[in-house]
């Protein structure tokens, strides 16, 4: 009741003085709305100021991530207009980004360059110093001589927008590796970058730009390419029947025993590349007749040979059985199955389960077959002697008919001319197969050794993706008996892939290698004591995912905790993005923010 009443009390006074308080009140307005203006609008004003440091900071840091321009090279890059207009393009972007209501011309926006060299003019650092506006209009309109001009320009803290991109000393000659993914997924554009080239050409053009770079810097420095997709496809020496070269599939890893020897014999891959391991060929003359139906149908055929005629280049034979004749055909001498028959009885039953489990798992090298503590000895890690190749034979009469070697180094631009073939033994598909084997001078995509040529790197930008699964402890196994070979005393290897490892078989491999045996730490210490002569004193491994995703995958996650480390793993969406990661594990930069003041 007693606060009832004194509310009574003071509007009934409040009616009786208002006449009184107008005047006081208009006096104050003034000052009021100055208060208001003050505190609502310099606070606008403070928190823009303060967003406008960040979006600085971001837009200076990308210029100095994205600048890619070799100062080495070409000193005058950093002042040339059409690579300020860029760096002033990208800070814009950010800063639109940030204040999507506020438009920046160009005059509101400047980029500084300035290269630090050290006493014997070589290029120590790199800063980068953005300045840039912001016009703002107040919340409240400016009362006669009181509050904020309509336009207030507003600039960031003096302690934004400087980064410096340390550069390291880049004349340590170093050979590198690329293991290279080309199965199928490679073929396609990265998922929602439509306006892309297929994964596989945005990263054959990036690694020969960086090899241009590398070589340039370096005369001493090599570059190796290594494909995969479960084995390393290769070039081989010898030609094909139809006159082109014939195409090698290889792999690393020491195997166990019991897969590779009986009796005391090995098992010899060249011989067995191009048989048949399926209950219904069980026999030498059901094996016979199916790998004569290839040159009967095929290579006969395809080169409008007779089969005398095929008799006389030596590529057949003649027998009889009951007075009927049979051809029996197979160029290659040491796969020949009637020079062999006691090679081939004596391990096709050992052999067969050897290509039970290699089609389980897709490849010969997998978790079971693999001897784990012989393969990671120095001898056979880094060594040729581990390595097998053998000549690349996929054809198949009929879908169940298996060689051992069916999902390995698979070949799609070989299966789009032979599928039609066997299929339907058109006139005008057996003439495209025949061109193609006759003009074929290498796989569509082969590994290539170490080398300083930067013509031989060029031709890495005409492979094509081959087509099947990925495996990449393929290539990672291949790729060591190649950089083990350089004598630089620096050693980079950097896997380039799409996703993860396909099922069961490179999966649990390359799992059981990078979790339980450490892989990289044992490459890294075998490659620093492996090679006597050229003693190598530093080895880096990186990991780049051509992938939409911002790193969280599995698969990076799994390489950055098992092998290369958060440094050294990256995630590429396209080509420039592919270009600034190569050329930061090139180059090494190191970049952070500095005090304006020591600019």
């Amino acid at each position: 009741m007693k606060i009832k009443y004194s509310l009574d009390i003071f509007l009934l006074v409040f009616r009786r003085e208002s006449g009184v308080m107008i005047l006081p009140f208009a006096i104050m307005l003034p000052m009021l709305l100055m208060f208001f203006s003050f505190a609502i609008d310099g606070a606008y004003f403070q928190s823009t100021r303060a967003r406008l440091a960040d979006a600085m900071n971001q837009g200076t840091l990308a210029i100095a991530i994205n600048d890619r321009c070799d100062y080495v090279e070409d000193k005058e890059c950093a002042v040339k207009h059409e690579n300020k207009e860029a760096n002033k393009k990208l800070l814009s972007h950010y800063l639109n980004y940030y204040f999507p209501n506020i438009t920046f011309t160009d005059n509101d926006l400047d980029v500084i360059v300035n290269l630090n060299r050290n006493n014997a003019k070589e290029l120590t650092s790199i800063d980068y110093n953005a300045t840039g506006i912001a016009k703002l209009h107040p919340i409240f309109k400016k009362y006669n001589v009181v509050g904020f001009s309509d336009d207030v320009i507003v600039r960031a803290d003096s302690s934004a927008g400087t980064v410096r991109k340390s550069v390291k000393n880049h004349n340590i000659p170093t050979d590198f590796v690329f293991i290279v993914d080309v199965s199928s997924s490679m073929g396609r554009k990265i998922r929602g970058s439509y306006n892309n080239s297929p994964k596989y050409d945005i990263l054959k053009k990036a690694v020969v730009n960086i090899s241009q770079t590398i070589f340039n810097n370096n005369k001493k420095n090599t570059i190796g390419i290594v494909p995969f997709n479960v084995g390393v496809p290769v070039k081989l020496s010898k030609t094909n029947l139809f006159g082109g070269k014939e195409t090698g599939c290889s792999f690393a890893g020491k195997l166990k025993k019991q897969y590779t020897e009986f009796r005391s014999k090995s098992v010899d891959f060249n011989f067995w590349y191009n048989k048949y391991l399926d209950d219904k060929v069980n026999n030498i003359k059901k094996q016979d007749e199916l790998i004569t139906y290839f040159y009967e149908k095929i290579v006969a055929d395809g080169l409008h040979l007779t089969m005398p005629q095929m008799v006389d280049k030596k590529w057949c034979t003649t027998y009889s059985e009951k007075n009927i004749p049979f051809y029996s055909c197979d160029a290659d001498s040491r796969a020949n199955l009637r020079a062999h028959t006691d090679e081939y009885n004596l391990h096709y039953d050992h052999v067969k389960k050897l290509n039970k489990i290699a089609d389980e798992y897709l490849s010969i090298v997998n978790s079971e077959t693999i001897d784990f503590n012989e393969a990671l000895k120095d001898k056979n890690l880094f060594s040729d002697r581990s390595v097998t190749t053998y000549t690349y034979f996929p054809h198949r009469p009929h879908h169940e008919y298996k060689t051992m070697f069916d999902n390995m180094c698979y070949d799609f631009n070989y299966f789009r001319f032979y599928g039609k073939i066997r299929n339907t033994i058109y006139s005008h598909d057996l003439n495209d197969f025949v061109k193609e084997m006759k003009y074929r001078q290498s796989p569509p995509s082969y590994l290539i050794e170490l080398t300083s040529n930067p013509e031989v790197i060029s031709q890495f930008e005409k492979m094509s993706v081959m087509g099947g699964q990925t495996d990449t402890i393929t290539g990672l196994l291949r790729s060591l008996p190649v950089i083990a070979k350089g004598h630089n005393a620096k050693k980079v290897i950097i896997m380039v892939t799409d996703g993860d490892d396909s099922h069961k078989g490179p999966k649990s491999l390359s799992i059981k290698l990078h979790k339980d045996y450490k892989i990289c730490k044992r490459i890294k210490e075998g490659l620093l004591t492996y090679n006597k002569i050229y003693k190598t004193n530093e080895v880096d491994i990186f990991y780049i995912s051509l992938s939409s995703t911002k790193g969280d995958d599995r698969h990076i996650k799994f390489w950055r905790e098992f092998c290369v480390g958060d440094d050294n793993a990256f995630v590429a969406n396209d080509y420039l993005s592919l270009v600034n990661i190569l050329t930061k594990v090139y180059k090494k930069e190191r970049i952070n923010f500095i005090d304006k003041s020591r600019f």
